[in-house]
């Protein structure tokens, strides 16, 4: 019983504390001292990822800066099997760059990164490394293809994308979805913004890519949202023939080349 009164007496008097001026600036910087905390703790997580990110990505750069130059970035859809024409034709545009001495960089995923992966293994034996993947960790719609020569597994978008990007002279989109849209304005915000050099952007398929030139074109580019110069960033084609062409011609040179 004299416990529970001795509780009681000092409940009583923790609280008339907390109403008193004493009491509520102890509270004040109780409360501020928490939230200090607290955002050290958030700061330390992100600068834990920021470093995480950074080493990936200077390991990541030593190994494609190993790759045999020139390099070309194919994107495209994960979802469609090998059979498919679109894959049919990302296998012959890996095997033929190779052939061509031009190097194939991908997501390193299924559809059209493994078509174009084991195309580049097709075109033969080239000293030095011609075929590589750069993926996700914990992505369950992209499994690693096993045609890359090399691969990286990074941790975070950000890191893959900007491995793709920075070392490649030229950009293929086959068709796909979000990812290879998402790509695709990347690359063209990139030069647009002069982030990087004007390298050519060649989207594979007309008809499937007819919708979104459609919008750049007659929406776009007619209302203001983007510059009337956008549309020569971006070459359209069906002809697996002219694009290796261009492609092999323009691995050193930027798109006012395509022109020619």
């Amino acid at each position: 019983m004299a416990s529970y009164f001795c509780m009681l007496a000092f409940a009583h008097l923790f609280l008339s504390c907390l109403e008193s001026k004493f009491g509520m600036i102890i509270f004040y910087w109780a409360d501020k001292g928490f939230c200090m905390l607290r955002t050290f703790y958030e700061c330390l997580i992100f600068a834990g990822h920021q470093l995480k990110a950074f080493y990936q990505m200077v390991r990541g750069s030593r190994k494609v800066a190993r790759m045999h130059k020139p390099i070309v970035t194919i994107f495209g859809g994960a979802a469609i099997g090998q059979d498919h024409e679109y894959a049919k034709q990302a296998r012959q545009l890996g095997a033929r760059l190779v052939k061509r001495d031009v190097s194939v960089l991908t997501g390193g995923g299924p559809g059209i990164m493994e078509a174009a992966n084991c195309g580049a293994a097709d075109g033969g034996y080239r000293k030095g490394v011609r075929s590589m993947g750069i993926g996700v960790k914990g992505l369950t719609d992209e499994k690693l293809n096993l045609c890359s020569e090399s691969y990286i597994s990074a941790e975070y978008f950000y890191v893959r994308k900007w491995l793709l990007m920075n070392y490649s002279s030229a950009f293929v989109i086959f068709p796909g979805g979000w990812g290879t849209i998402d790509e695709l304005g990347e690359v063209a915000t990139l030069i647009k913004t002069h982030k990087m050099p004007e390298h050519p952007i060649i989207l594979f398929g007309s008809q499937y890519w007819k919708p979104f030139m459609d919008w750049v074109n007659n929406k776009a580019i007619a209302q203001g949202f983007i510059s009337s110069d956008a549309s020569k960033l971006i070459y359209v084609t069906d002809d697996l023939d002219e694009m290796v062409e261009i492609l092999v011609r323009c691995a050193t040179c930027d798109k006012d080349e395509l022109s020619n």
